[in-house]
């Protein structure tokens, strides 16, 4: 059985979200979950207005909701066929619930990082 044309769309959107997720994720953990609240970057440096000003620079955005976007749909297109390898064999269903809360969740970061 040959696979649907838009499975090309989701499995780019599942490789970009990997590499970006691999790429980036560490950073941000040992940044916001280890170096921060051991104190070992100024506290100056972290402070709200420092933080509002870097995210609300454009490119600072653009990175933020490739990040987020990428990164969700990664996680649907991983759980779709994890659970297709387990034996629910319903992919359209799942696609539409999967894919569906990836982009309701795409959208809904999209507002937050515009209302920075």
């Amino acid at each position: 059985m040959a696979a649907p044309k838009s499975e090309f769309f989701w499995w780019f959107l599942f490789s970009a979200g990997g590499m970006m997720t691999a790429i980036f994720l560490p950073g941000h953990v040992i940044f916001q979950g280890i170096a921060m609240p051991m104190g070992w970057i100024p506290a100056a440096a972290t402070s709200y207005e420092r933080m509002h000003a870097l995210l609300s620079h454009p490119i600072a955005k653009i990175y933020l909701f490739a990040f987020i976007s990428l990164s969700l749909f990664h996680g649907a297109h991983r759980l779709k066929h994890t659970l297709h390898d387990l034996g629910v064999h319903a992919m359209g269903p799942l696609a539409v619930v999967f894919y569906g809360l990836a982009i309701l969740c795409t959208a809904a970061a999209g507002y937050a990082i515009l209302s920075i």
